[in-house]
C-alpha cells in the first residue's frame, strides 16, 4: 500500500555528514573510498583515470558525505591529474606518503584497503601536507627536470661503456688514444672525430668508440639546452634565487618544482625546513639530550639543499667554509656541520622564496 505524507508534514532530511576521501591511484583506474571524520567507512569504489573518471567519482562521493579533504597517494605522478582536479573543486588534497608496515603485515594489501587507510592517515594526522600544485611555470620546470636527469643518466651511462671498452682493448691501440693529461670530455671529442676506415686495424673498436663519442656528446647537448629553457623560464621571475650562491639552474628548477605553485601551504619556514629533510629528529631520553638526522622529506631538494652547501664549503675563505670549521671545533662532526649549514641554506632560500612568490 503506498503511504501518503500530508501536505502539512514537514519531511526532515538528515545534513551529510562530514567526510574524508582517501584514494589509492594506478595507472589507469584509482580506488576511492568516503569515511566519516569519525572513522565510518561509507563506501568504496573505482573509477577509471580520465576527467569523466574524476568528475563521477567527486559526484559519487558527494552523495555519501561532504567531502573536507582527501588523502591522495602518489599526488605528483599517477595522482598528478586527480590532484588538479580536486583543487579545481575546492577540495583540499594532502599528500599520503606514509605506509603503515605493521597494519598492512597484518591485513593484506588491496585497493580497497590502501583507499581506506589513506584515508585515516589522513583522519588520524600522519599525513598533514597539502599536495603541491604543479601549474603553468612549475609544472614545465618538472617536466624539464625529469627530461634533464634521464639525459644526464643516460650520458653517465655511455661514459661507463665507452671506458669499459677502452679498458679491454689492445694496449697499443688505448695508449694512442688515451693520454695522462687529457679529461673525459677531451677523450671523447677525440673519438667522435675519428674516421675509422673498413679493413683498418681494430676497425670495430674504432667505430664503436666514435658510436659511444658521439652519443656522449649528443646527450650532453641535450641536457645543456634543457638547462637553457629553464634558465630562460626562472629569469624574470626568480633571478634571487638563481643568484643565491651554491643553486644554480638545476638546483633553482629543482626547488620550485618541488615547492609548487602554492607556497602558502608552508605556514613557516620549519615547515620547509621538514619538507627538505634538514631538520634534525629529537631522539633524547633520560640523561641523553640528542638529535639525528632527518632521512625523511623531499630527497631531491635535500639533495639540491646538500650541493649547495658543499659548494660554498669549498671555498677556503667563505663564511660557510668558516662556519663548518667553527662547528667541527665545537665537537661536531664535518658531516654534522654540514646539516647544520643545509638548514641555514634552507631558512635563506625559504625568505628568498617569500619574494619569488609574490612576482608570480
Amino acid at each position: 500500500m503506498k503511504t501518503i505524507v500530508p501536505s502539512h508534514v514537514q519531511v526532515v532530511t538528515q545534513p551529510l555528514p562530514d567526510s574524508t576521501l582517501g584514494v589509492d591511484t594506478h595507472k589507469d583506474t584509482h580506488t576511492y573510498a568516503v569515511l566519516t571524520n569519525a572513522g565510518v567507512k561509507l563506501g568504496v569504489k573505482t573509477f577509471s583515470t580520465t576527467q569523466v573518471g574524476h568528475a563521477a567519482a567527486v559526484s559519487w562521493a558527494r552523495t555519501l558525505g561532504n567531502i573536507t579533504a582527501a588523502g591522495v597517494e602518489c599526488s605528483a605522478n599517477y595522482g598528478a591529474g586527480l590532484t588538479r582536479y580536486l583543487q579545481s573543486q575546492s577540495i583540499p588534497v594532502v599528500e599520503v606518503n606514509v605506509v603503515d608496515k605493521q597494519a598492512r603485515a597484518r591485513a593484506g594489501k588491496t585497493d580497497e584497503y590502501d583507499a581506506v587507510s589513506a584515508a585515516r592517515l589522513v583522519l588520524s594526522g600522519r599525513c598533514a601536507s597539502p599536495a603541491k600544485e604543479l601549474t603553468g611555470l612549475f609544472f614545465d620546470l618538472a617536466v624539464l627536470i625529469n627530461a634533464r636527469d634521464s639525459a644526464v643518466k643516460a650520458q653517465t651511462q655511455t661514459m661507463n661503456v665507452l671506458k669499459a671498452v677502452l679498458v679491454k682493448s689492445p694496449d697499443e691501440y688505448r695508449q694512442s688514444v688515451v693520454t695522462k693529461s687529457g679529461t673525459s670530455l677531451a677523450l671523447v671529442k677525440k673519438l667522435a672525430s675519428t674516421r675509422p676506415n673498413l679493413g683498418q686495424e681494430y676497425f670495430i673498436i674504432r667505430t664503436t668508440l666514435k658510436s659511444l663519442a658521439a652519443r656522449w656528446l649528443a646527450l650532453r647537448d641535450e641536457a645543456m639546452s634543457y638547462e637553457a629553457t629553464m634558465l630562460s623560464l626562472m629569469t624574470p621571475v626568480a633571478k634571487e634565487l638563481l643568484d643565491y650562491e651554491g643553486i644554480g639552474v638545476v638546483g633553482a628548477g629543482i626547488i620550485l618544482s618541488h615547492v609548487g605553485a602554492d607556497l602558502s601551504r608552508f605556514s613557516n619556514r620549519d615547515d620547509f625546513c621538514k619538507l627538505a629533510g634538514v631538520s634534525p629528529r629529537p631522539v633524547s631520553s633520560g640523561m641523553t639530550d640528542r638529535y639525528r638526522l632527518d632521512r625523511g622529506g623531499d630527497r631531491q631538494l635535500n639533495k639540491a639543499m646538500y650541493h649547495a652547501a658543499m659548494t660554498r664549503a669549498r671555498k677556503p675563505e667563505s663564511a660557510s667554509a668558516a662556519y663548518i670549521e667553527k662547528r667541527v671545533t665545537q665537537g661536531k662532526t664535518k658531516r654534522d656541520a654540514v646539516r647544520c649549514l643545509k638548514k641555514y641554506i634552507a631558512r635563506d632560500i625559504y625568505t628568498i622564496l617569500l619574494s619569488v612568490y609574490k612576482n608570480l
